[in-house]
């Protein structure tokens, strides 16, 4: 009750709504660098005015603050303040606002409030692209908006998830001909869009559009929308292959060119097995793997690929399945299997006894055959491995 209380009264102060007496009383509950912000807000407000031009900048450091404390209500009451203020002072599609409006998009993702922070993200990315026509201010508008995409279908937003996928190329593609543009075709700052579009190629193969999106008041456009998702699905191995040919182009760190082009093919070979183009895959792998061999800054990469097979996506964030973990539990189910030289899951078995966990166990042990895995490979050549044990959290 008190930490509420006082987290409202601070909010109100910002924004000058409290008597003098009643500010006086709060500030003496307030501590250190939040007194301090406050204190310079009211001395802006008392020389300046409700309006100052200078304040949206104390009101972006206090809510600042707040937020990385986790006050996020009020965080958003300073943020809302402040973007109010910038355009009243300097416009509607000022940049000075842009700040603000990220801030107010994190704090309503941290308080689960997705629809408005949606809402503040696309207005924060028409302020973005009015005021950056090119440069790097742009490239990053472009990726901010594409991971907020991302993040929307992740979380389902809403029904449109495809749209969402689609989107998400987009501003992907954008990011990365700015980028060419801009840098050149082995430029290291292509990575992220780079990196990001693929692992959009994988999402827009395994998605199915969600049926509950064939009715509602923007039903009409399903129909189109359908057929440009069905384009983008068709052209989504066009892109992919683009995709990790320009990856194994790039100029990143002190890897050798020859290395950087292999390993790219190892990548090629990931998503032409998991698009189950298998006997194209499998001679990809070993015309790499033979090529690697060569290089002695290949070992630690030949060495990993010998060990155990991976499961596929293998693209950072982008899993297949759930992270293993090392030690079992109540959540935990504990599964043996066989990865074949063609990376197909078969003789698959559960060791755990946690009859709670049957159903979503089931549904888990369904997934693990259908994934495929890049198999081990011992002198070039795929091989099978045998009585993998694997340890899987799932939700109880």
């Amino acid at each position: 009750m008190y930490r509420t209380l006082r987290s409202t009264g601070l909010a109100l102060l910002c924004a000058g709504l409290l008597t003098t007496t009643t500010a006086q009383a709060l500030e003496a509950t307030l501590q250190g660098e939040e007194l301090r912000h406050a204190a310079a807000i009211r001395e802006l407000e008392s020389r300046e005015g409700a309006y100052g031009a200078a304040l949206p900048e104390s009101l972006l450091s206090l809510g600042l603050l707040l937020q990385s404390r986790g006050r996020h209500k009020d965080a958003l009451s300073l943020f809302k303040r402040g973007v109010h203020l910038v355009r009243i002072n300097q416009g509607l599609q000022s940049a000075a606002q842009i700040p603000l409006l990220r801030g107010q998009v994190q704090s309503h993702i941290a308080l689960g409030e997705y629809e408005l922070a949606d809402e503040r993200q696309e207005y924060l990315y028409r302020v973005q692209t009015y005021n950056f026509k090119s440069g790097a201010e742009l490239t990053a508008a472009y990726l901010q908006h594409a991971q907020w995409q991302l993040d929307a279908f992740v979380l389902q937003v809403d029904k449109r998830g495809h749209v969402r996928l689609m989107n998400t190329a987009e501003y992907y593609s954008r990011a990365r001909d700015e980028v060419s543009q801009r840098e050149g075709a082995t430029s290291a700052n292509l990575y992220e869009p780079l990196i990001g579009l693929l692992r959009t190629q994988y999402l827009i193969q395994g998605h199915v559009i969600d049926s509950s999106a064939l009715s509602g008041p923007s039903s009409p456009n399903l129909n189109q929308e359908r057929y440009r998702f069905a384009r983008y699905r068709l052209n989504a191995d066009d892109v992919a292959r683009d995709t990790i040919a320009r990856l194994g182009q790039l100029k990143r760190g002190t890897l050798d060119p020859q290395f950087r082009a292999l390993a790219a093919r190892i990548m090629l070979g990931d998503w032409l097995l998991w698009t189950g183009q298998r006997q194209e895959a499998m001679a990809s792998y070993s015309a790499s793997v033979e090529e690697l061999a060569k290089l002695p800054a290949a070992q630690p990469l030949l060495e990993a690929m010998a060990q155990e097979p991976t499961p596929l996506p293998d693209l950072g964030d982008l899993h297949g399945l759930p992270e293993a973990v090392d030690e079992a539990g109540d959540d935990v189910v504990r599964l043996s299997f066989d990865v074949t030289p063609e990376g197909r899951v078969v003789n698959l078995d559960r060791l755990d006894d946690n009859d709670d966990l049957d159903g979503k166990a089931n549904r888990l042990m369904r997934l693990l055959r259908r994934t495929p895995f890049r198999p081990r490979f011992e002198a070039s050549e795929p091989v099978a491995t045998h009585n993998l044990v694997r340890n899987f959290r799932i939700e109880a």
